[in-house]
């Protein structure tokens, strides 16, 4: 193998690795804000906690998704509504665990890459 084509392999064998740690660094932190979330979440019956998901890492035209969220048919309101009072928990739960670990996100995707 040639100076360059030894370059070029170990080039494209660290993109794969920092895509790689990226999805895992992302779906590690997905979990976590679901994690922050669900604690935050108001219960009543336990249903609405029980609903939280986050999806598998997608990637979409160089940027890599994912979606954090609640199944249950009455969460954007429960979320939303900020007159409520709750007995246990919050609104906006999803939003504040997302700007609660906001400034975690980049060092939890780092972590998960091995150069």
């Amino acid at each position: 193998m040639t100076l360059e084509g030894d370059f070029f392999t170990k080039f494209d064998a660290a993109g794969k690795d920092i895509l790689s740690g990226s999805k895992k660094g992302l779906k590690l932190s997905a979990g976590k804000v679901g994690s922050l979330s669900v604690a935050k979440t108001p219960v009543e019956t336990a249903n609405l906690r029980r609903s939280e998901y986050e999806t598998e890492v997608e990637e979409d035209g160089g940027n890599l998704i994912i979606e954090i969220g609640y199944k249950a048919d009455y969460a954007p309101p429960v979320h939303e509504i900020t007159t409520n009072k709750h007995a246990v928990g919050e609104a906006k739960f999803l939003e504040n665990a997302v700007k609660e670990f906001s400034s975690s996100f980049l060092e939890a995707i780092k972590k998960q890459i091995k150069l």
